[in-house]
Order: structure tokens, then C-alpha cells, then sequence
């Protein structure tokens, strides 16, 4: 796949993946990584400015991916904390 194949988000990049997400938003929606891929690789080359991170932008964009179907809110766990407050 990239690199080494693992394309696990690197806890160390979540403040990159937020600004990522208020950027290019779900990459579950339609045509996605075909209308966003070439943003966001830009977007990671002048993030990675002056860092040491040495990710592809492909790898980035597949972490990024990963984390944010990790991190989305579902459905049921929305509707229990709102069914929990008094």
C-alpha cells in the first residue's frame, strides 16, 4: 500500500488530521479522494515544512482516512449522550 503498508494514523499527526478535517471534510463522501487528492497532498507538503515527518503524501492521505473514520461520532453514541443528560 504506502511505504510499509501500515497506515495506522500516527497519534503524533492529530493535529494535522483536525486541520485536514476542517478543510476537505469526510473522505467517506462522493468522489472524495478523486476531487481532494491533489489539495491535500499540497496541504501536507506546506504543513510538513520544517518538520521531520517523512510521509508520503499518500500515506498521510490513507491515515487520514483511517482517523477519521475512527474518530466520527455514530449515530448510536450521539443519540445516548443525549438521551443521558437531565
Amino acid at each position: 500500500m504506502a511505504e510499509d503498508g501500515n497506515c495506522e494514523p500516527d497519534p503524533k499527526l492529530e493535529p494535522f488530521y483536525i486541520l485536514a478535517a476542517l478543510e476537505f471534510g469526510d473522505p467517506d463522501g462522493h468522489r472524495w479522494l478523486e476531487a481532494n487528492a491533489v489539495k491535500f497532498y499540497e496541504f501536507w507538503k506546506n504543513y510538513k515544512k520544517g518538520t521531520n515527518y517523512s510521509y508520503s503524501g499518500l500515506k498521510v492521505i490513507l491515515q487520514y482516512i483511517f482517523w477519521y473514520e475512527h474518530e466520527r461520532p455514530s449515530v448510536d453514541s450521539d443519540l445516548s449522550r443525549r438521551s443521558t443528560r437531565s
